[in-house]
């Protein structure tokens, strides 16, 4: 997970050369066959991913690089 943010990180600043804006994700915790074995619960899938896009949506370069929950608040390192 460490070098997957180090990743997007690093794309963020080669993208931001270009204008392009690029950020990182945390969808929550979603019900899906991986945190089932957890005993269920979570967000609906659908539900979560509408929420996602909405982040993707109101992307811009003032986000770019930075880690942005389903919500739209920047969550800590």
């Amino acid at each position: 997970k460490s070098a997957v943010n180090q990743a997007g990180v690093t794309l963020s600043h080669e993208l931001k050369k270009r204008d392009i804006a690029c950020i990182l994700l945390h969808p929550g915790y979603v019900a899906t066959d991986m945190t089932a074995c957890f005993g269920g619960g979570g967000k609906d899938v659908d539900a979560q991913s509408a929420l996602l896009c909405e982040q993707m949506l109101a992307l811009d370069m003032s986000s770019t690089g930075k880690y942005v929950s389903y919500t739209g608040k920047e969550e800590p390192w």
